[in-house]
C-alpha cells in the first residue's frame, strides 16, 4: 500500500520537524508520523475511488450510445471496456473497499462532473482510440471465425488472435 520510498520521506519528514521544533515530544512525532501514514492511506483511497467512478462512466457512456436513434458505427461497436475490466470489477466488488470508501465520504467531497471530464477527454487520447480499434477488429474477426468455420477451425483461428500484438508493444502468447 505505501511504498517503501513513501515510509522513508514521511520519516525524514518528522525527524526534520522534531529537529526543528525543540518542543516537540517523542510521543508527539510518532504521532505525526502515524497521521501522515494515515493521511497517505487515505489518499491511495481517494485515488482508487476515482479510478472507479471514471471508469464507470463507460457504463453510462455504453447506456447512452445504446440509447441512441440512430448511432454511429463506433456507437454500435462501442463496449464499455473500462468498466468491465477484471481489475476494476475486482474493486467495485471489495466490500472493504467500499466500506471504507463510504466511511470517508468520498462521494460527498467530489463533484460528479469531474469524472465524466476526465473519461471524456481520456477517451479522446489516440492510444486509448487505436487500442479499442484493435481490440473491435479482433472482435469482428473472431465473430466470423465462429460463424464459418468448424471446431478445429475455430481453436486455430482463435490461438492466431490471441497472438496478435497489441499496440502498447506487448504481444500475448498462450
Amino acid at each position: 500500500m505505501l511504498s517503501r520510498r513513501n515510509v522513508r520521506v514521511k520519516v525524514m519528514q518528522v525527524l526534520y520537524a522534531q529537529n526543528r521544533d525543540e518542543s516537540l515530544t517523542f510521543d508527539a512525532t510518532v504521532k505525526e508520523y502515524w497521521k501522515k501514514i494515515d493521511d497517505s492511506f487515505e489518499l491511495l483511497l481517494f485515488s482508487l475511488y476515482n479510478l472507479i467512478q471514471i471508469t464507470k462512466t463507460a457504463s453510462d457512456d455504453f447506456e447512452k450510445r445504446k440509447a441512441k436513434h440512430l448511432p454511429t458505427e463506433i456507437d454500435k461497436l462501442f463496449t464499455p471496456k473500462l468498466w468491465t475490466n477484471q481489475m476494476i470489477q475486482g474493486l467495485v466488488k471489495n466490500k472493504l473497499l467500499i466500506k471504507k470508501f463510504e466511511k470517508s465520504d468520498f462521494a460527498q467531497r467530489v463533484d460528479k462532473d469531474h469524472f465524466r471530464t476526465i473519461y471524456f477527454e481520456f477517451v479522446k487520447e489516440e492510444p486509448y482510440n487505436i487500442f479499442y480499434l484493435k481490440i473491435q477488429t479482433m472482435m469482428k474477426i473472431l465473430k466470423c471465425c465462429w460463424n464459418y468455420l468448424g471446431s478445429a477451425e475455430k481453436a486455430n483461428c482463435l490461438m492466431k488472435l490471441l497472438r496478435i500484438s497489441l499496440p502498447i508493444g506487448k504481444t500475448i502468447n498462450h
